[in-house]
């Protein structure tokens, strides 16, 4: 019994000295655990993300953008207008005491047909003004024109715009043309015969110089037709002509001599002229408020109906005109108008008139 309690004893001890040798070599072949180090992901901050600036991004410009074609159609037009001046003076040096009143109207009315290359364009306007000086007691005419252009064009070479053109033109006076002085004239009538006649008039007698619709110029013209430089300011224009005229006139034309103590008044008739024509046209806008045209018409005969004394360039005939208008609204502007003529066969002399207006428009369409 003694023998068998001492080997359960011996077992016990070599059991528990196994395993403890065990669990001591387990510990020593399992590798231990690494510490975990965190790990910090790399961040992009507002200080270190990559920027692109202007002065680095990449620019593409912009492409110019081309004209706007004009739209093809039909574009009527029409307006009428007043225009008015008032001025009074009272001691004023070289003018005498006394109101001058002008009261007129004006109607500037059009047609514009386009399509594709073709346009066709129609302008009408007639402009009227009586006046009332201290000086006569009546009214009188002082502006009176009736001015119609109707032209066809074809554009044959865009990049210029190059093309053909012909065109119509009638230009007159509405209202008889008459002579009133202002004291008491002794006056000469030379006729186209070269006989002469004498004349007295009273104070404010009014001598008929034409009758209505006289003188009245009816043009024909084809040649050709150029708009060599245009933009949202100006269009320059260039006309290059065949041109035949025809002028009804019947009456006089005050063509004075300053060495004689007496008026002169020529008697003016009918002729034909065929020849040579240049148009140079300068127009546009300043800024909405302000635009402008400007024409320069020369016609250089080659043939004349009537016998004259005169040859060569005596014989040019010329139109320049100048326009400026300030709009102070869209129904109230201030106009000056410009215009110097020179018809050899009616008179000699260049016949120039301006006038400064304040004018009150309406569009009718």
């Amino acid at each position: 019994m003694l023998i068998v309690q001492k080997r359960m004893r011996l077992l016990f001890l070599l059991s528990a000295s196994w395993m403890v040798f065990g669990a001591t070599a387990f510990a020593q072949t399992t590798p231990a655990k690494k510490p975990v180090v965190p790990t910090t992901q790399p961040t992009t901050t507002a200080a270190t993300k990559p920027t692109t600036t202007a002065a680095t991004k990449p620019t593409t410009k912009p492409a110019e953008k081309k004209p706007e074609k004009p739209k093809d159609g039909w574009f009527p037009k029409l307006s009428l207008g007043v225009n008015i001046s008032l001025s009074s003076s009272n001691n004023v040096p070289g003018v005498e005491n006394g109101i001058t009143f002008s009261l007129g109207g004006v109607l500037d009315g059009g047609l514009l047909m386009r399509f594709g290359r073709h346009k066709w364009e129609s302008t009408l306007k007639i402009i009227h003004t009586q006046s009332k000086t201290p000086q006569i007691e009546s009214f009188i005419k002082t502006a009176d024109n009736l001015d119609f252009k109707s032209s066809y064009s074809y554009q044959f070479v865009e990049t210029i715009n190059l093309g053909i053109r012909a065109g119509l033109t009638l230009t007159t006076q509405l209202f008889p043309g008459n002579y009133i002085p202002a004291a008491a004239a002794e006056i000469t009538l030379l006729n186209v015969d070269n006989t002469q006649i004498q004349r007295s008039l009273q104070k404010e007698e009014a001598f008929s110089l034409t009758l209505p619709f006289a003188p009245l110029t009816f043009g024909q013209s084809v040649g050709l037709i150029s708009e060599p430089f245009r933009n949202k300011f100006t269009l320059l224009t260039v006309e290059l002509n065949l041109s035949a005229e025809q002028t009804w006139a019947a009456g006089y034309v005050l063509q004075d001599d300053a060495a004689t103590p007496r008026l002169e008044f020529k008697q003016i008739r009918d002729f034909v002229q065929f020849g040579g024509e240049l148009k140079l046209g300068f127009a546009g806008k300043l800024d909405t408020f302000i635009d402008y045209a400007f024409l320069i018409k020369l016609m250089m005969p080659f043939y004349t109906s009537v016998p004259t004394a005169l040859q060569g360039f005596d014989l040019l005939n010329a139109d320049v005109q100048f326009k400026v208008n300030l709009n102070l609204s869209k129904w109230a502007a201030l106009n000056y108008i410009f215009r110097a003529q020179r018809t050899p066969l009616l008179t000699e002399k260049w016949q120039v008139s301006n006038n400064l207006v304040l004018s009150f428009t309406t569009d009718i369409f």
